[in-house]
């Protein structure tokens, strides 16, 4: 897996959730389940590669 060089890294789960909250309320709760959703597959992801 390579990373998306146009897309920032961020450090941690708190950096996600400041750059989440820059956005407009009603936006939010659509934010946090994609970050989610991204979480989610990244821990998969690297669970199989584990199982390989």
């Amino acid at each position: 897996m390579k990373p998306i060089n146009l897309i920032h890294t961020p450090d941690n789960w708190e950096e996600i959730m400041e750059w989440i909250h820059r956005h407009a309320p009603e936006d939010r709760a659509h934010l946090v389940t994609a970050a989610g959703m991204a979480w989610n597959l990244a821990i998969k992801a690297q669970q199989e590669n584990r199982n390989v």
